[in-house]
This record gives C-alpha cells, sequence and structure tokens, in this order.
C-alpha cells in the first residue's frame, strides 16, 4: 500500500539547500518545482517522499511561502540578529 502525505502549496521543500515549490499533489504523489530553475521538476511517491524526508539534508518548512509568513519577514532583520553580541542576541530570541 502507497502511503499518502499530504503538501500545501505553501510548504518550501528544501533539498540540499536547493528549495522547491509544490506544483501537485494528488493520491499518486507529489511535483515540486526548484525555485532558481523552475524547468528542475522532482516527483515523488508517499513512500519515496516519506523516506526523502528522513534524509539529514532535507527540510519541509510548513507555510514558507503562506502571507503569515511573508509578513513576519517583513518584520524580523534575521541579519541585524545576528550583528549582536551573543548575549544579546540569546536574550531577543
Amino acid at each position: 500500500m502507497t502511503r499518502h502525505f499530504r503538501a500545501s502549496q505553501t510548504d518550501c521543500l528544501e533539498i540540499g539547500g536547493s528549495e522547491h515549490r509544490l506544483l501537485r499533489c494528488d493520491h499518486a504523489g507529489s511535483v515540486w518545482s526548484r525555485l532558481d530553475d523552475p524547468s528542475i521538476c522532482l516527483s515523488f511517491t508517499g513512500d519515496e517522499f516519506l523516506h526523502l524526508l528522513a534524509r539529514p539534508d532535507v527540510r519541509l518548512k510548513r507555510g514558507a511561502f503562506s502571507d503569515q509568513a511573508a509578513f513576519r519577514r517583513l518584520r524580523c532583520d534575521v541579519n541585524y540578529l545576528q550583528t549582536l553580541p551573543a548575549a544579546k542576541r540569546a536574550k531577543a530570541l
């Protein structure tokens, strides 16, 4: 039996540092397009996707492309936080 994994169009799949956006998902599997080169598409069955997520160089960032995530990125300057001394950065986080 093939397992099904539910993904959203707002999710980001990062594989080895390359980010991908979901194009299509159904009972057969999912198709993901690479952000920096949309001509590169990857497809996975449910089982393949679950095995992929177990790899240490793969991250599924839920809601990364949502409007709420975009708004949070506007309000939080990560580059500024990285310039703070460690003690102040820890307190802020």
